[in-house]
């Protein structure tokens, strides 16, 4: 047993040697998930988790619909999450859980904040409703950290005015906390933002339309804590607006919002618990916070000269300066800047060419580099004025997936971004054998596409599958090798092996 664990740890340090960026990335041809009569589909999400197994979501006329991809596999079937419902939103945890929220239909009027996990072992949790019964739920949002813990924020309306409320969810639970409403009455509150790290402290931002003008707030919770009182981070008559916020491990938050067309950003450590005062920031609309495992934060945003980005390091509360991540002409109808695995960035936006036809695009930066690769474009047959409610995923290995609806709303499609050579999540061969009998040997893909595999057994012979046997005709001790090639034409070669016949 202990040399089959052997060669599984020295295939897996050889795969994961490959940077992504060695390899050129591919788009695979597009897949759709359902279909059905027009404007039948309203919204789509799609997640993916650490192992590249995927899990699309829709809302529509069938209700909140799924369906699950394993790593390199087929689609499974779908799964109907509820019955009514739309604004599905998906995010996996480290574990390859599944959170989906969604707006629920409560009697057929209204809507409901629900949500449901979809277990690593492919069961469901019961939905469960978190937002107060009675109310109208609107601008969902959702995160969930590596730990399982998460934060979902939304506007509901209590009958006169619209508030922002929050329910949170610790780390390895399925259980929700009673909602929280963390907006003042008076005014109308929206446009809410929502981060949460693996401890479970969590941080919502918004905006309110407050009779001297718009203005920004915020509210923290720690972990097993309660929410704090809402902090306004701009000054009565500001024009305050698009607040983005994020979450750094060990409870630090950061914001970025827009002042009266000009951009500005606030840290709260968790040393002090006290947002510090505004600074300058690039972006008068700010797009999206995200955050890597380290603490480092990327904000990216679109200025009509094409995407751009800014990162506020590690251990550091000042933005580096902002770089373009693409300077295309035509506007990108959606888009995501991520981090990978690596610490480079990877960048993926849907847009028409100049016959309207529909594609989609990605473009990496490898760690350590200024440098965006040369864009990767697939396309999307037809005319795609839909992609504005694109959405996309991105692992670690800079693979990606984007979800979209084909014309009319008649269909959910997604194509995936094949970025990355093959691995293995394990290996096992038998390492002694005899003449004359068969020798086993057997590997688990670890792709975001299909794998094919090639034996090569040193006595001039080989074999291809997943899982193959040989038959050694005489004794000896044979190099075994292993090639695993997947539908990008991405190729790995495992470190030779030895296989002793007597």
């Amino acid at each position: 047993m202990r040399a089959k664990l052997l060669v599984v740890a020295a295939f897996l340090v050889a795969a994961s040697a490959a940077s992504a960026a060695t390899v050129t990335p591919v788009w695979l041809p597009p897949v759709e998930l359902s279909s059905g009569p027009q404007y039948s589909v309203w919204d789509q999400d799609v997640a993916v988790d650490r192992h590249a197994d995927l899990l699309a979501v829709w809302g529509g006329t069938s209700g909140v619909m799924s369906r699950f991809r394993s790593a390199g596999g087929a689609w499974q079937a779908p799964v109907q999450v509820a019955a009514c419902g739309y604004a599905a939103q998906v995010a996996f945890d480290a574990a390859g859980n599944a959170t989906v929220v969604w707006l629920g239909c409560t009697n057929g009027v209204g809507a409901q904040v629900t949500a449901a996990v979809r277990r690593v072992d492919g069961t469901w949790s019961v939905p469960a409703a978190i937002s107060t019964p009675g109310r109208v739920a609107a601008y969902l949002q959702l995160q969930v950290a590596p730990s399982g813990a998460a934060v979902a924020s939304w506007a509901e309306s209590d009958g006169h005015v619209w508030v922002v409320a929050a329910s949170t969810r610790a780390p390895v639970s399925e259980a929700w906390t009673v909602e929280t409403q963390l907006s003042s009455v008076g005014a109308d509150s929206y446009d809410s933002s929502a981060a949460v790290d693996d401890t479970g402290d969590a941080v919502v931002g918004w905006s309110r339309a407050d009779p001297a003008g718009g203005i920004v707030w915020t509210s923290f919770k720690s972990s097993g804590g309660n929410w704090g009182a809402a902090v306004n981070l701009s000054q009565p008559g500001d024009s305050a607006l698009y607040i983005k916020v994020a979450m750094r491990p060990g409870g630090n938050a950061v914001a970025v919002w827009s002042v009266n067309g000009d951009g500005r950003s606030a840290v709260r450590p968790a040393t002090t618990g006290v947002w510090s005062a505004p600074t300058p920031f690039p972006a008068f609309v700010p797009h999206e916070l995200v955050t890597d495992g380290f603490g480092n934060v990327l904000a990216d945003w679109y200025d009509g000269n094409g995407i751009q980005a800014a990162e506020l390091p590690l251990a550091s509360d000042t933005w580096g300066p902002q770089f373009a991540v693409s300077t295309q002409a035509s506007f990108p109808l959606s888009y995501v800047v991520r981090f990978d695995g690596a610490g480079g960035l990877v960048a993926v936006w849907a847009t028409l060419d100049d016959n309207g036809n529909g594609t989609v695009v990605a473009s990496r930066r490898p760690f350590g580099t200024t440098s965006w690769e040369a864009p990767v474009v697939g396309s999307i047959p037809g005319s795609y004025d839909i992609l504005y409610g694109a959405a996309f995923a991105v692992d670690a290995d800079g693979d990606a997936a984007a979800a979209y609806q084909t014309p009319n709303g008649a269909a959910v499609g997604v194509v995936i971004l094949d970025s990355a050579a093959p691995r293995l999540q394990s290996l096992a061969i038998d390492r002694t054998g005899r003449v004359g009998r068969k020798v086993r040997f057997a590997a688990q893909p670890f792709d975001i596409s299909p794998v094919r595999y090639r034996w090569s057994f040193g006595d001039g012979r080989s074999a291809t599958g997943a899982s193959v046997t040989h038959v050694y005709r005489k004794a000896g001790r044979y190099a075994v090798s292993l090639t695993a090639t997947d539908a990008a034409g991405h190729s790995k070669l495992a470190t030779k092996f030895s296989v002793r016949i007597r």
